[in-house]
């Protein structure tokens, strides 16, 4: 049986970081690639997926797919616009799903650093916390 691992994505305007976890959180590669944003980012999925197969081994299977992106992202997955990836209305969520045939989720990229780091992170004793992001 292949070990099981979930997939987290940070795609950013200058570069993207990719981790690989455990069911319990716990960081078990990470990895990051430049982003090219030519051609209104239409590159970026295919470059995140060619980086996962080259980097994972035919004993790691990916379960799931969490992106976050950085702009607004609507509850269906679908980024309407981000100006550091040129796109426009596009479903991150659906697409991710085609390309690794998991389920996916795409979020905004700060929201996805808070939640990680109330689950695992500097929050993770706190009741509540604050927390502020600065990218490209």
């Amino acid at each position: 049986m292949k070990n099981q691992y979930f997939l987290g994505l940070d795609i950013g305007g200058t570069n993207i970081k990719a981790g690989v976890f455990e069911k319990s959180g716990k960081l078990a590669a990470k990895w990051s690639i430049r982003t090219d944003t030519t051609e209104k980012g239409r590159n970026i999925l295919n470059d995140i997926k060619k980086s996962v197969d080259e980097r994972i081994g035919n004993d790691t299977e990916i379960i799931g797919v969490g992106a976050g992106i950085p702009g607004p992202v609507d509850k269906s997955g679908v980024v309407h616009f981000c100006v550091n990836l040129g796109w426009n209305d596009k479903n991150i969520k659906n697409e991710l799903e085609t390309l690794f045939g998991v389920r996916c989720a795409a979020e905004n990229d700060a929201n996805c650093a808070a939640l990680g780091e109330y689950w695992m992170g500097a929050g993770k004793v706190s009741e509540s916390l604050v927390l502020a992001t600065i990218g490209t």
